[in-house]
């Protein structure tokens, strides 16, 4: 007993002395670099693994590039985020109870391993800047350990993320220049380093040629799933199909989770070369019997049609593209996908109407981030609208006037029959709606009892009533008012149009129809439940519909004809379609020879067949022009070539003059203005910017002379001019004068404008000044359409305000810019969307001057402000 109390204690003694970070012996070495690595480090290790696992495990956007790296979303690295802490925490605790560091040297060989450990997890936490601090701790601290490569490597990662690519430059051009570089690290992971680097420059081909060289020696096959798929993508993304092919198959080889094995199969059908075409097609359909590809069904049909059309085969892509709309989804990008495509096919075979109803569903079921190209697809849906509701005005008042034409009998008995048509098709559709609750109450009471029977927990009612709603609706956003639609037709007794363009197929609506919005009429019938009929079963109410007098006849005939000449000149002027421009301008001619648009359709023709190189017709409406029409602008244009570079000189002239005129008005030199004015009447008598002169010429004679000149100058103008937009703002005046509210005496004595008050800081708001008519309700919407088609992206609301007995405010706010209410102001005033207007002024103004302005009614005053104060014209 005595003999072993001396072991004993010197054991205690020896234990005692290890534990001890103030020596370097080989005890104290052995025993801290032992409990730190497989106690506390194996623990941090551990932590850090199962927060990658789980990233690892989330899904990633396999319709877009890869990054090099998987270090995770924002979600997934919050999801790993107790694993991260936990990796610091222990790591901390290993430094501080295993550090021994004596006279600048560190002795436990795996400190800088948890200090290495630290930064990464910092890394995934996104908190990049302390990652940066252990980072570059490491580099510099431990120099001659592989962990100084490491952490230099990690710091190009870092120094990437957060977009600062020149020092992750240097860090690669180091690392490059080290000849010490371990050699698994110069082949494996810097080149990926390198990869990463470009993928974010994107340097697509430099990317492609580093991660090749980096997947020759990746060993985790986690890895070489990843970097094959990526190799693929950025094959494909440069054109180099065979390539991308390859690196596809060997994904679908690896057999990796569900959701990339079945992007790898859906490219391989998009990129396949040679003879694989049959095969790959039969691939594709046994995927749409595969059950753990039912969700995927519509990106399936959208392959198949892709796979149609490398072959060739454009009926097959239109029969697929059509099924992928109409399979139920909560893709919404494929689906706005598969109507793009529709919508480009069909726009390449000039059906218009087919093509416009197609980007409309897919403009209105994605975002501009899913869609390429979205501002210059929203453009050209926004003329094929246009040219969609010329097309309807032709037919629904060519089948107005048909029926007009009948004889009474003839009419009555012909509506008679429409209206027991539509009777027996909602009678068809309400057995056809009770036949489908049946079934799906049916169902639903066979999963009640397994799946929950509130509806939102049973996965079959939810799914026959999304498939319900997209089949009513198509494709609608999560917002308020979401059935509205700018898509309407008029068609006023809802008889099928027949449009001199095109006829679109039953079969054809009905695919169309899954994904694109229903007309209002259809929102009040099918979506009801009420079993009474919502058909108009009165026959007057037709009648009155129809243009049966002389006067509702002439109207819709000036309709029809104003819509050929827009039809017409969309197909010119925006579709580039001169063939199908001819042949509108032509069959207005035929059918309304005398029509309003008769000499400028004239010269539309005349230009049209001169590009078309047809010689002989060209000189047709040429000589049509100079014998009927040889003294006007058209017959000047014809005869002389240089007419039109003339002209062009003559306003560029006559512009500069009236900017001389217009600053010198702001600056109160009436005589100036005046005599400018003068020059500019008598040297360019016929121009655009006439009526301008004479109007700032009236203002002026109003300050030097009296009230009485200006009244006579600005009513002359209003009858010469009764068209052009100045006439708004000479009435204006002439009102403010009839309501006292202008005289000799404040004209001339002081400047009321200060009423006003300027501040450059302050919001603008765009307002209108419009004559309270029956035509207000017609203009507000054309006025919608501008905002929705032109600037969308401002997301302007617009509200009406009543300023006195005659005279409505139009509202339109708020602009995200001063520059941007400007660019408004210009590009409004020579829009379609007022013509409707019978008087309109346009103004620019801040929150408190509209306020004053309405408290007031001094609009004399705010004219002359906003003249002076906003150097628009």
């Amino acid at each position: 007993m005595n003999i072993k109390l001396p072991i004993y204690i010197t054991l205690l003694l020896l234990s005692v002395s290890a534990c001890s970070t103030k020596k370097s012996t080989w005890v104290t070495r052995t025993y801290h670099n032992t409990t730190n690595k497989f106690n506390i480090r194996f623990n941090a290790v551990e932590a850090y693994k199962e927060g990658m696992r789980k990233i690892e495990k989330q899904n990633e956007d396999y319709t877009q590039l890869l990054p090099v790296y998987n270090n995770g979303t924002e979600a997934s690295s919050k999801s790993a985020g107790a694993d991260m802490e936990k990796a610091i925490k222990k790591s901390s605790q290993a430094i501080q109870r295993h550090s021994i560091y004596i006279r600048g040297f560190e002795h436990c060989k795996w400190v800088d391993d948890n200090y290495y450990l630290i930064g990464q997890s910092y890394f995934i936490k996104r908190e990049y800047f302390t990652a940066i601090e252990n980072f570059d701790y490491v580099s510099k601290q431990y120099k001659k350990e592989t962990t100084h490569y490491d952490a230099m490597l990690m710091l190009t990662r870092v120094y990437g993320e957060l977009g600062n690519m020149s020092e992750a430059q240097q860090m690669i051009t180091t690392l490059e220049d080290d000849k010490k570089l371990p050699k698994a690290k110069r082949e494996l992971d810097l080149p990926l380093a390198k990869a990463d680097y470009h993928i974010k420059q994107k340097e697509y081909v430099q990317t492609a040629e580093q991660l090749a060289l980096a997947l020759k020696k990746v060993k985790r096959r986690y890895d070489k799933v990843r970097y094959n798929y990526l190799l693929a993508q950025l094959n494909e993304q440069e054109g180099d199909r065979t390539a991308a092919n390859k690196y596809y198959a060997k994904v679908v080889k690896y057999k990796p989770n569900n959701d990339m094995l079945f992007y790898a199969k859906i490219a391989r059908a998009r990129n396949f070369e040679g003879n694989d075409a049959t095969k790959l097609k039969r691939e594709l359909t046994k995927m749409l019997t595969d059950i753990k590809y039912s969700d995927f069904k519509d990106q399936i049909y959208y392959a198949l049609a892709e796979l149609s059309e490398r072959i060739g085969n454009k009926e097959d892509e239109i029969k697929y593209l059509n099924l992928c709309v109409r399979e139920v989804s909560s893709n919404k990008r494929q689906q706005a996908l598969a109507h793009l495509r529709l919508g480009n096919i069909y726009f390449a075979q000039e059906l218009y109407k087919r093509s416009y109803l197609h980007y409309d569903s897919a403009l209105t079921g994605a975002t501009k981030q899913q869609l390429p190209n979205y501002i210059e697809l929203d453009s050209r849906r926004g003329t094929l609208k246009r040219l969609v509701a010329n097309l309807d005005t032709i037919s629904n008042e060519d089948s107005l006037q048909r029926i007009a034409a009948l004889s009474p009998k003839e009419r009555e008995k012909f509506i008679a029959n429409y209206i027991d048509t539509q009777v027996k098709k909602e009678d068809a559709e309400k057995a056809q709606k009770a036949q489908e609750l049946t079934a799906a109450a049916n169902e639903n009471k066979n999963t009640t009892d397994v799946q929950g029977g509130w509806y939102f927990y049973n996965a079959n009612a939810r799914s026959k009533g999304l498939q319900d709603f997209t089949t009513k609706w198509g494709s609608r956003p999560l917002e308020d008012n979401w059935r509205r639609s700018s898509k309407e037709a008029i068609n006023p007794l809802d008889v099928e149009p027949t449009t001199n363009e095109e006829e679109t197929p039953k079969e054809e609506k009905d695919k169309i129809a899954t994904n694109s919005v229903t007309k209002p009429k259809e929102e009040k019938t099918v979506a009801s439940t009420e079993t009474k009929s919502k058909v108009v079963t009165d026959i007057d109410s037709y009648l009155k519909k129809l243009p049966l007098s002389d006067t509702l006849l002439a109207s819709s005939t000036a309709r029809i004809v104003n819509a050929y000449y827009g039809a017409a000149s969309i197909y010119r002027e925006e579709l580039l379609n001169n063939q199908k421009a001819i042949t509108m301008f032509e069959e207005l001619l035929l059918r309304f020879p005398e029509n309003k648009y008769k000499l400028v359709t004239y010269y539309q023709l005349y230009r049209l067949y001169l590009t078309e190189k047809n010689q002989p017709l060209a000189d047709k409406y040429k000589n049509i022009i100079l014998k009927d029409y040889e003294f006007t602008e058209y017959g000047q244009l014809v005869s002389n070539p240089e007419y039109n570079i003339q002209s062009e000189k003559a306003k560029a002239k006559a512009g500069k003059l009236y900017e001389q005129a217009f600053d010198s008005y702001k600056e109160g030199e009436y005589s100036s203005v005046l005599s400018i004015s003068n020059t500019a009447l008598k040297l360019y008598k016929s121009n655009d910017l006439t009526p301008k002169f004479l109007y700032l010429k009236a203002l002026a004679e109003g300050k030097i002379k009296n009230i009485s000149t200006m009244v006579d100058e600005l009513n002359a103008l209003i009858a010469k001019y009764p068209q052009d937009p100045i006439k708004a703002q000479a009435q204006a005046v002439l009102n403010a004068v009839a309501k006292n509210k202008v005289n000799d005496n404040n004209i001339n004595n002081g400047d009321t404008t200060s009423f006003y008050t300027v501040d450059n800081a302050a919001e603008l708001i765009f307002i209108a000044l419009f004559i309270t008519d029956n035509k207000l309700e017609s203009v507000k919407n054309g006025v919608s359409d501008f905002n929705t088609t032109k600037f969308e992206s401002q997301q302007l609301s617009l509200s009406t305000l009543v300023f006195d007995q005659t005279n409505t405010l139009l509202i339109v706010k708020p602009f995200a810019k001063n520059e941007t209410a400007n660019n408004y102001f210009k590009t409004i005033k020579t829009d379609d969307a007022i013509k409707n207007a019978n008087s309109w002024q346009p103004f620019l103004i801040t929150q408190a001057n509209l306020t004053k302005l309405y408290n007031s009614k001094r609009l004399t005053d705010y004219v002359t402000f906003f003249t002076k104060t906003y150097n628009i014209q």
